[in-house]
């Protein structure tokens, strides 16, 4: 009699979305003006590689560049062969015909003074835009950016998705950092690790050291200094309380 042996059923993909920044992520920036290019190919080829394999997964670019820098910068560094024009982003037409006039006049002013000017919520509203588009929710969307408050913040207060972030190149609101928080997911640019989120073999990412960051620096900004120390034993406290996290790294 012979017995038929049935290989395990696939798990489903953590992750079908995997949704790239630009600067610093797949290009040089600020933070990273000396990039490996073929270390950055090898990356996406592997990820391009394994989408071919499982189909429901596609990669995407969400640049807050306008769409003609966008374009530009993926000539400039040979992205191309690793995205579907449908699925590179850029601060676009559409986008700008819902802005109101004032936005919409600050806006283009900035582009004349610099064209390689970005707008961050841009990308919020692009991915919420793929998400609809695609019908996934946001627990299948991962954006692999770099800066705790653009790529983090901003991203969790608005589109609700997870984020991983490249270590080598870390940064809050563009400017380089050296503090790392911890219970996030950080990545270098090789396949494993990213390869692992989409997978679902991580543990679940802590966003609370990232909340109590922004909490403590906008209220510093806000009150310049003034009640900062006892404001942020409330923060502090509260953020403890809710996930066990020692927070006091962050109050220096």
């Amino acid at each position: 009699m012979t017995v038929l042996s049935h290989s395990p059923k696939e798990k489903p993909l953590a992750k079908t979305m995997v949704v790239f920044s630009l600067e610093d992520v797949l290009i040089p920036g600020t933070c990273e003006p000396e990039l490996d290019s073929r270390m950055v190919k090898k990356w996406l080829s592997s990820l391009q590689a394994y989408a071919q394999k499982h189909p429901p997964l596609h990669a995407y670019i969400v640049s807050g560049f306008t769409q003609s820098v966008c374009n530009k910068k993926m000539n400039e560094f040979g992205l191309n062969p690793f995205f579907s024009p449908e699925r590179v982003f850029g601060v676009n037409e559409a986008y700008l015909s819902k802005m109101e006039p004032v936005d919409l006049e600050r806006y283009s002013q900035r582009c004349e003074n610099d064209p390689y000017c970005k707008d961050e919520y841009f990308r919020q509203v692009q991915m919420m835009e793929l998400m609809k588009r695609e019908g996934q929710d946001a627990s299948k969307l991962v954006l692999v950016g770099r800066d705790y408050w653009f790529d983090g913040f901003y991203t969790r207060r608005f589109s609700n998705v997870d984020v991983a972030f490249i270590e080598s190149a870390l940064s809050s609101r563009g400017k380089p950092m050296d503090e790392r928080m911890e219970g996030l997911w950080y990545i270098d640019r090789t396949w494993g690790k990213l390869k692992k989120i989409i997978e679902g073999k991580v543990p679940t990412p802590n966003y609370a050291p990232l909340d109590a960051y922004v909490n403590i620096t906008m209220t510093q900004e806000l009150l310049g200094g003034k009640g900062i120390p006892s404001l942020k034993r409330v923060v502090i406290q509260r953020k403890k309380e809710d996930s066990g996290f020692d927070f006091t790294s962050l109050s220096k």
